[in-house]
């Protein structure tokens, strides 16, 4: 018996109903973009402060044992050790070079992006102090940072201007100062 009047109606979904589904997912891939990028700024932040945290004990440790307190003078290691942990100045070492002579690291702290650390000396409070130092991506730019934790760029009688200036020429914003 054929039935009269009933149509073939073809099962599916039609277009605005995909389209309100293409609009979530794209919405839930954004959320998960932003949510990853902030848990990837948060571990290497997390790097970052683990790296300082290890390379103050180590140049604490190496004080200790040497004697040098690498707060003397000028830049690189065989002088007051200011600048990129892992950079050499003019003949001097860097300090990360200082600490492999001497049997405290065998192997380099890099930022997890590339970047380098530095170590910074100061005077603080009409003391020398020391510190490590690199920029935090989840901590915001600080153009002040360095008057902080540094009062001059005074070292033992010789005059560093350029320290006052590292917040701004290399976005360094956190340091962890080395004990003396």
């Amino acid at each position: 018996m054929h039935m009269v009047g009933l149509r073939n109606k073809q099962h599916g979904f039609t277009i605005v109903e995909l389209l309100v589904v293409i609009v979530v997912i794209a919405i839930l891939a954004v959320i998960t973009v932003v949510a990853y990028n902030g848990i990837q700024n948060r571990a290497k932040d997390s790097a970052r402060k683990s790296d300082l945290a290890s390379m103050a004990k180590t140049v604490a440790l190496y004080t200790v044992q040497t004697g040098n307190k690498l707060i003397d003078a000028s830049a690189g290691c065989g002088r007051h050790g200011a600048g990129w942990w892992t950079g050499s100045y003019d003949s001097n070492p860097s300090v990360y070079q200082c600490m492999v002579d001497a049997g405290f690291k065998s192997v380099p702290q890099y930022d997890p992006v590339g970047a380098q650390y530095m170590k910074a000396v100061c005077t603080k409070d009409g003391q020398q102090v020391s510190y490590v130092l690199t920029h935090l991506q989840t901590l915001p730019y600080n153009s002040g940072f360095i008057e902080t934790i540094c009062d001059s760029p005074q070292l033992s009688g010789a005059w560093n201007p350029g320290i006052m200036d590292w917040d701004d020429s290399y976005g360094m914003n956190y340091g962890v100062r080395i004990a003396q």
